[in-house]
Order: structure tokens, then C-alpha cells, then sequence
């Protein structure tokens, strides 16, 4: 991987992949190479860098759950505020959480 900048100092990441090309007698007559933008798979991948920062380091407590509204993943603030683990609320539903001293509208 290269990043590279252009003229208006925008940023391009490039993979390029090489291989050795050879005759029949296996001697090297040349190299063959491809190279493709990743640029945008860059950007992503700072991104969900950042949001997995702010996840695990946040002082609130994060809860997320799947379309079928079931834990996936929590944060240690969570942990620490309700005392769960992860491995205790992964894969449940949040009205675990629930203490049965309010109601619905809580």
C-alpha cells in the first residue's frame, strides 16, 4: 500500500500486487503487476477505527442490538453502570435490563 497526493493535495491510497513472471527454464523475464485504488476502503476503515474508539473509551453506557432488537455488543462503561457483562447480555433482549420499579413510559 502507497498513499500518494495529488496537485490539490488530496490524499490517493493504492495497493499494487507484483508477481515474478518466468520462462519454461523458470528464469525471471519480467514482473506483472496490477494496482487499484483503495482510497475509499481507507476512509472506511478510519472511520470504523474512530467509532470503535469512541465505543470502548465512552463514560456512557452503549448498547447495540441486531433488527430482531437482540444485545450484540456492549460497552465496559455499560458494564460498569449496570453491572452486566457482555457475556451475560450478548444475545438477550434489552428488557433484561428492566427492574420492574417504573413503568412502560421510563
Amino acid at each position: 500500500e502507497c498513499r500518494q497526493i495529488d496537485e490539490n493535495n488530496n490524499p490517493t491510497w493504492l495497493e499494487t500486487i507484483k508477481s515474478p513472471v518466468r520462462n519454461q527454464a523458470g528464469d525471471l523475464i519480467g514482473i506483472l503487476g496490477m494496482t487499484r485504488n483503495i482510497t475509499r476502503r481507507k476512509m472506511v476503515e478510519t472511520q470504523l477505527s474512530l467509532a470503535s474508539k469512541i465505543f470502548n473509551n465512552s463514560q456512557e453506557g452503549m448498547v447495540i442490538t441486531d433488527s430482531n432488537a437482540n444485545i450484540i455488543d456492549v460497552n465496559n462503561a455499560f458494564s460498569q453502570i449496570t453491572g452486566f457483562s457482555a457475556e451475560e447480555v450478548i444475545g438477550k433482549n434489552p428488557n433484561i435490563l428492566r427492574s420492574g420499579h417504573h413503568d412502560d413510559a421510563f
